[in-house]
């Protein structure tokens, strides 16, 4: 029997999957336990508040919650990020790093303009992030070589 209190990440998604979106998926990254759910009845702060919500009674230790994305606006050349690579916001030109795309406006040929932010991320996942640009700066960009190893362990991949 799982037991509720194990989980300690609340993490939702902002795009539905083929499964209920009133239903919790049970699973751990690295030594966390984590509960993901999906969004229901579409996108919005409402939804994620509501779900949020409902996640925090059903699962009472969630110290942590993410709310993840697609960031379809993040893809740069600049920045060397395209769609599907998981793209993390941390603090800096005058932000704490989170900045919700529907709290942001932009007109053709022109920057983002910043209507509301909301509270900076946890300490503990900024150290995170930049642990992570810590080892990115060091070892650089592995892709290539990511690719190899998952099509070596699994070459079935390559048909």
């Amino acid at each position: 029997m799982v037991d509720p209190l194990d989980y300690t990440i609340g993490w939702i998604c902002a795009l539905e999957t083929e499964s209920d979106p009133n239903e919790y998926t049970l699973g751990r990254m690295g030594h966390h336990n984590v509960v993901i759910a999906v969004l229901s009845d579409g996108y919005g702060t409402s939804s994620a508040a509501s779900v949020a919500t409902h996640m925090i009674f059903s699962f009472l230790n969630i110290r942590i919650g993410l709310l993840v994305g697609i960031a379809g606006s993040s893809p740069s050349i600049q920045h060397d990020s395209r769609l599907g690579d998981v793209v993390v916001s941390t603090p800096g030109n005058g932000h704490n790093g989170v900045l919700p795309c529907d709290m942001c406006v932009a007109f053709q040929g022109q920057e983002f303009e910043i209507r509301r932010v909301l509270d900076a991320p946890p300490f503990q996942l900024l150290a995170a992030a930049n642990g992570l640009r810590s080892q990115h700066d060091i070892q650089g960009r592995q892709l290539q070589q990511s690719i190899r190893e998952i099509l070596g362990r699994r070459p079935t991949l390559l048909t």
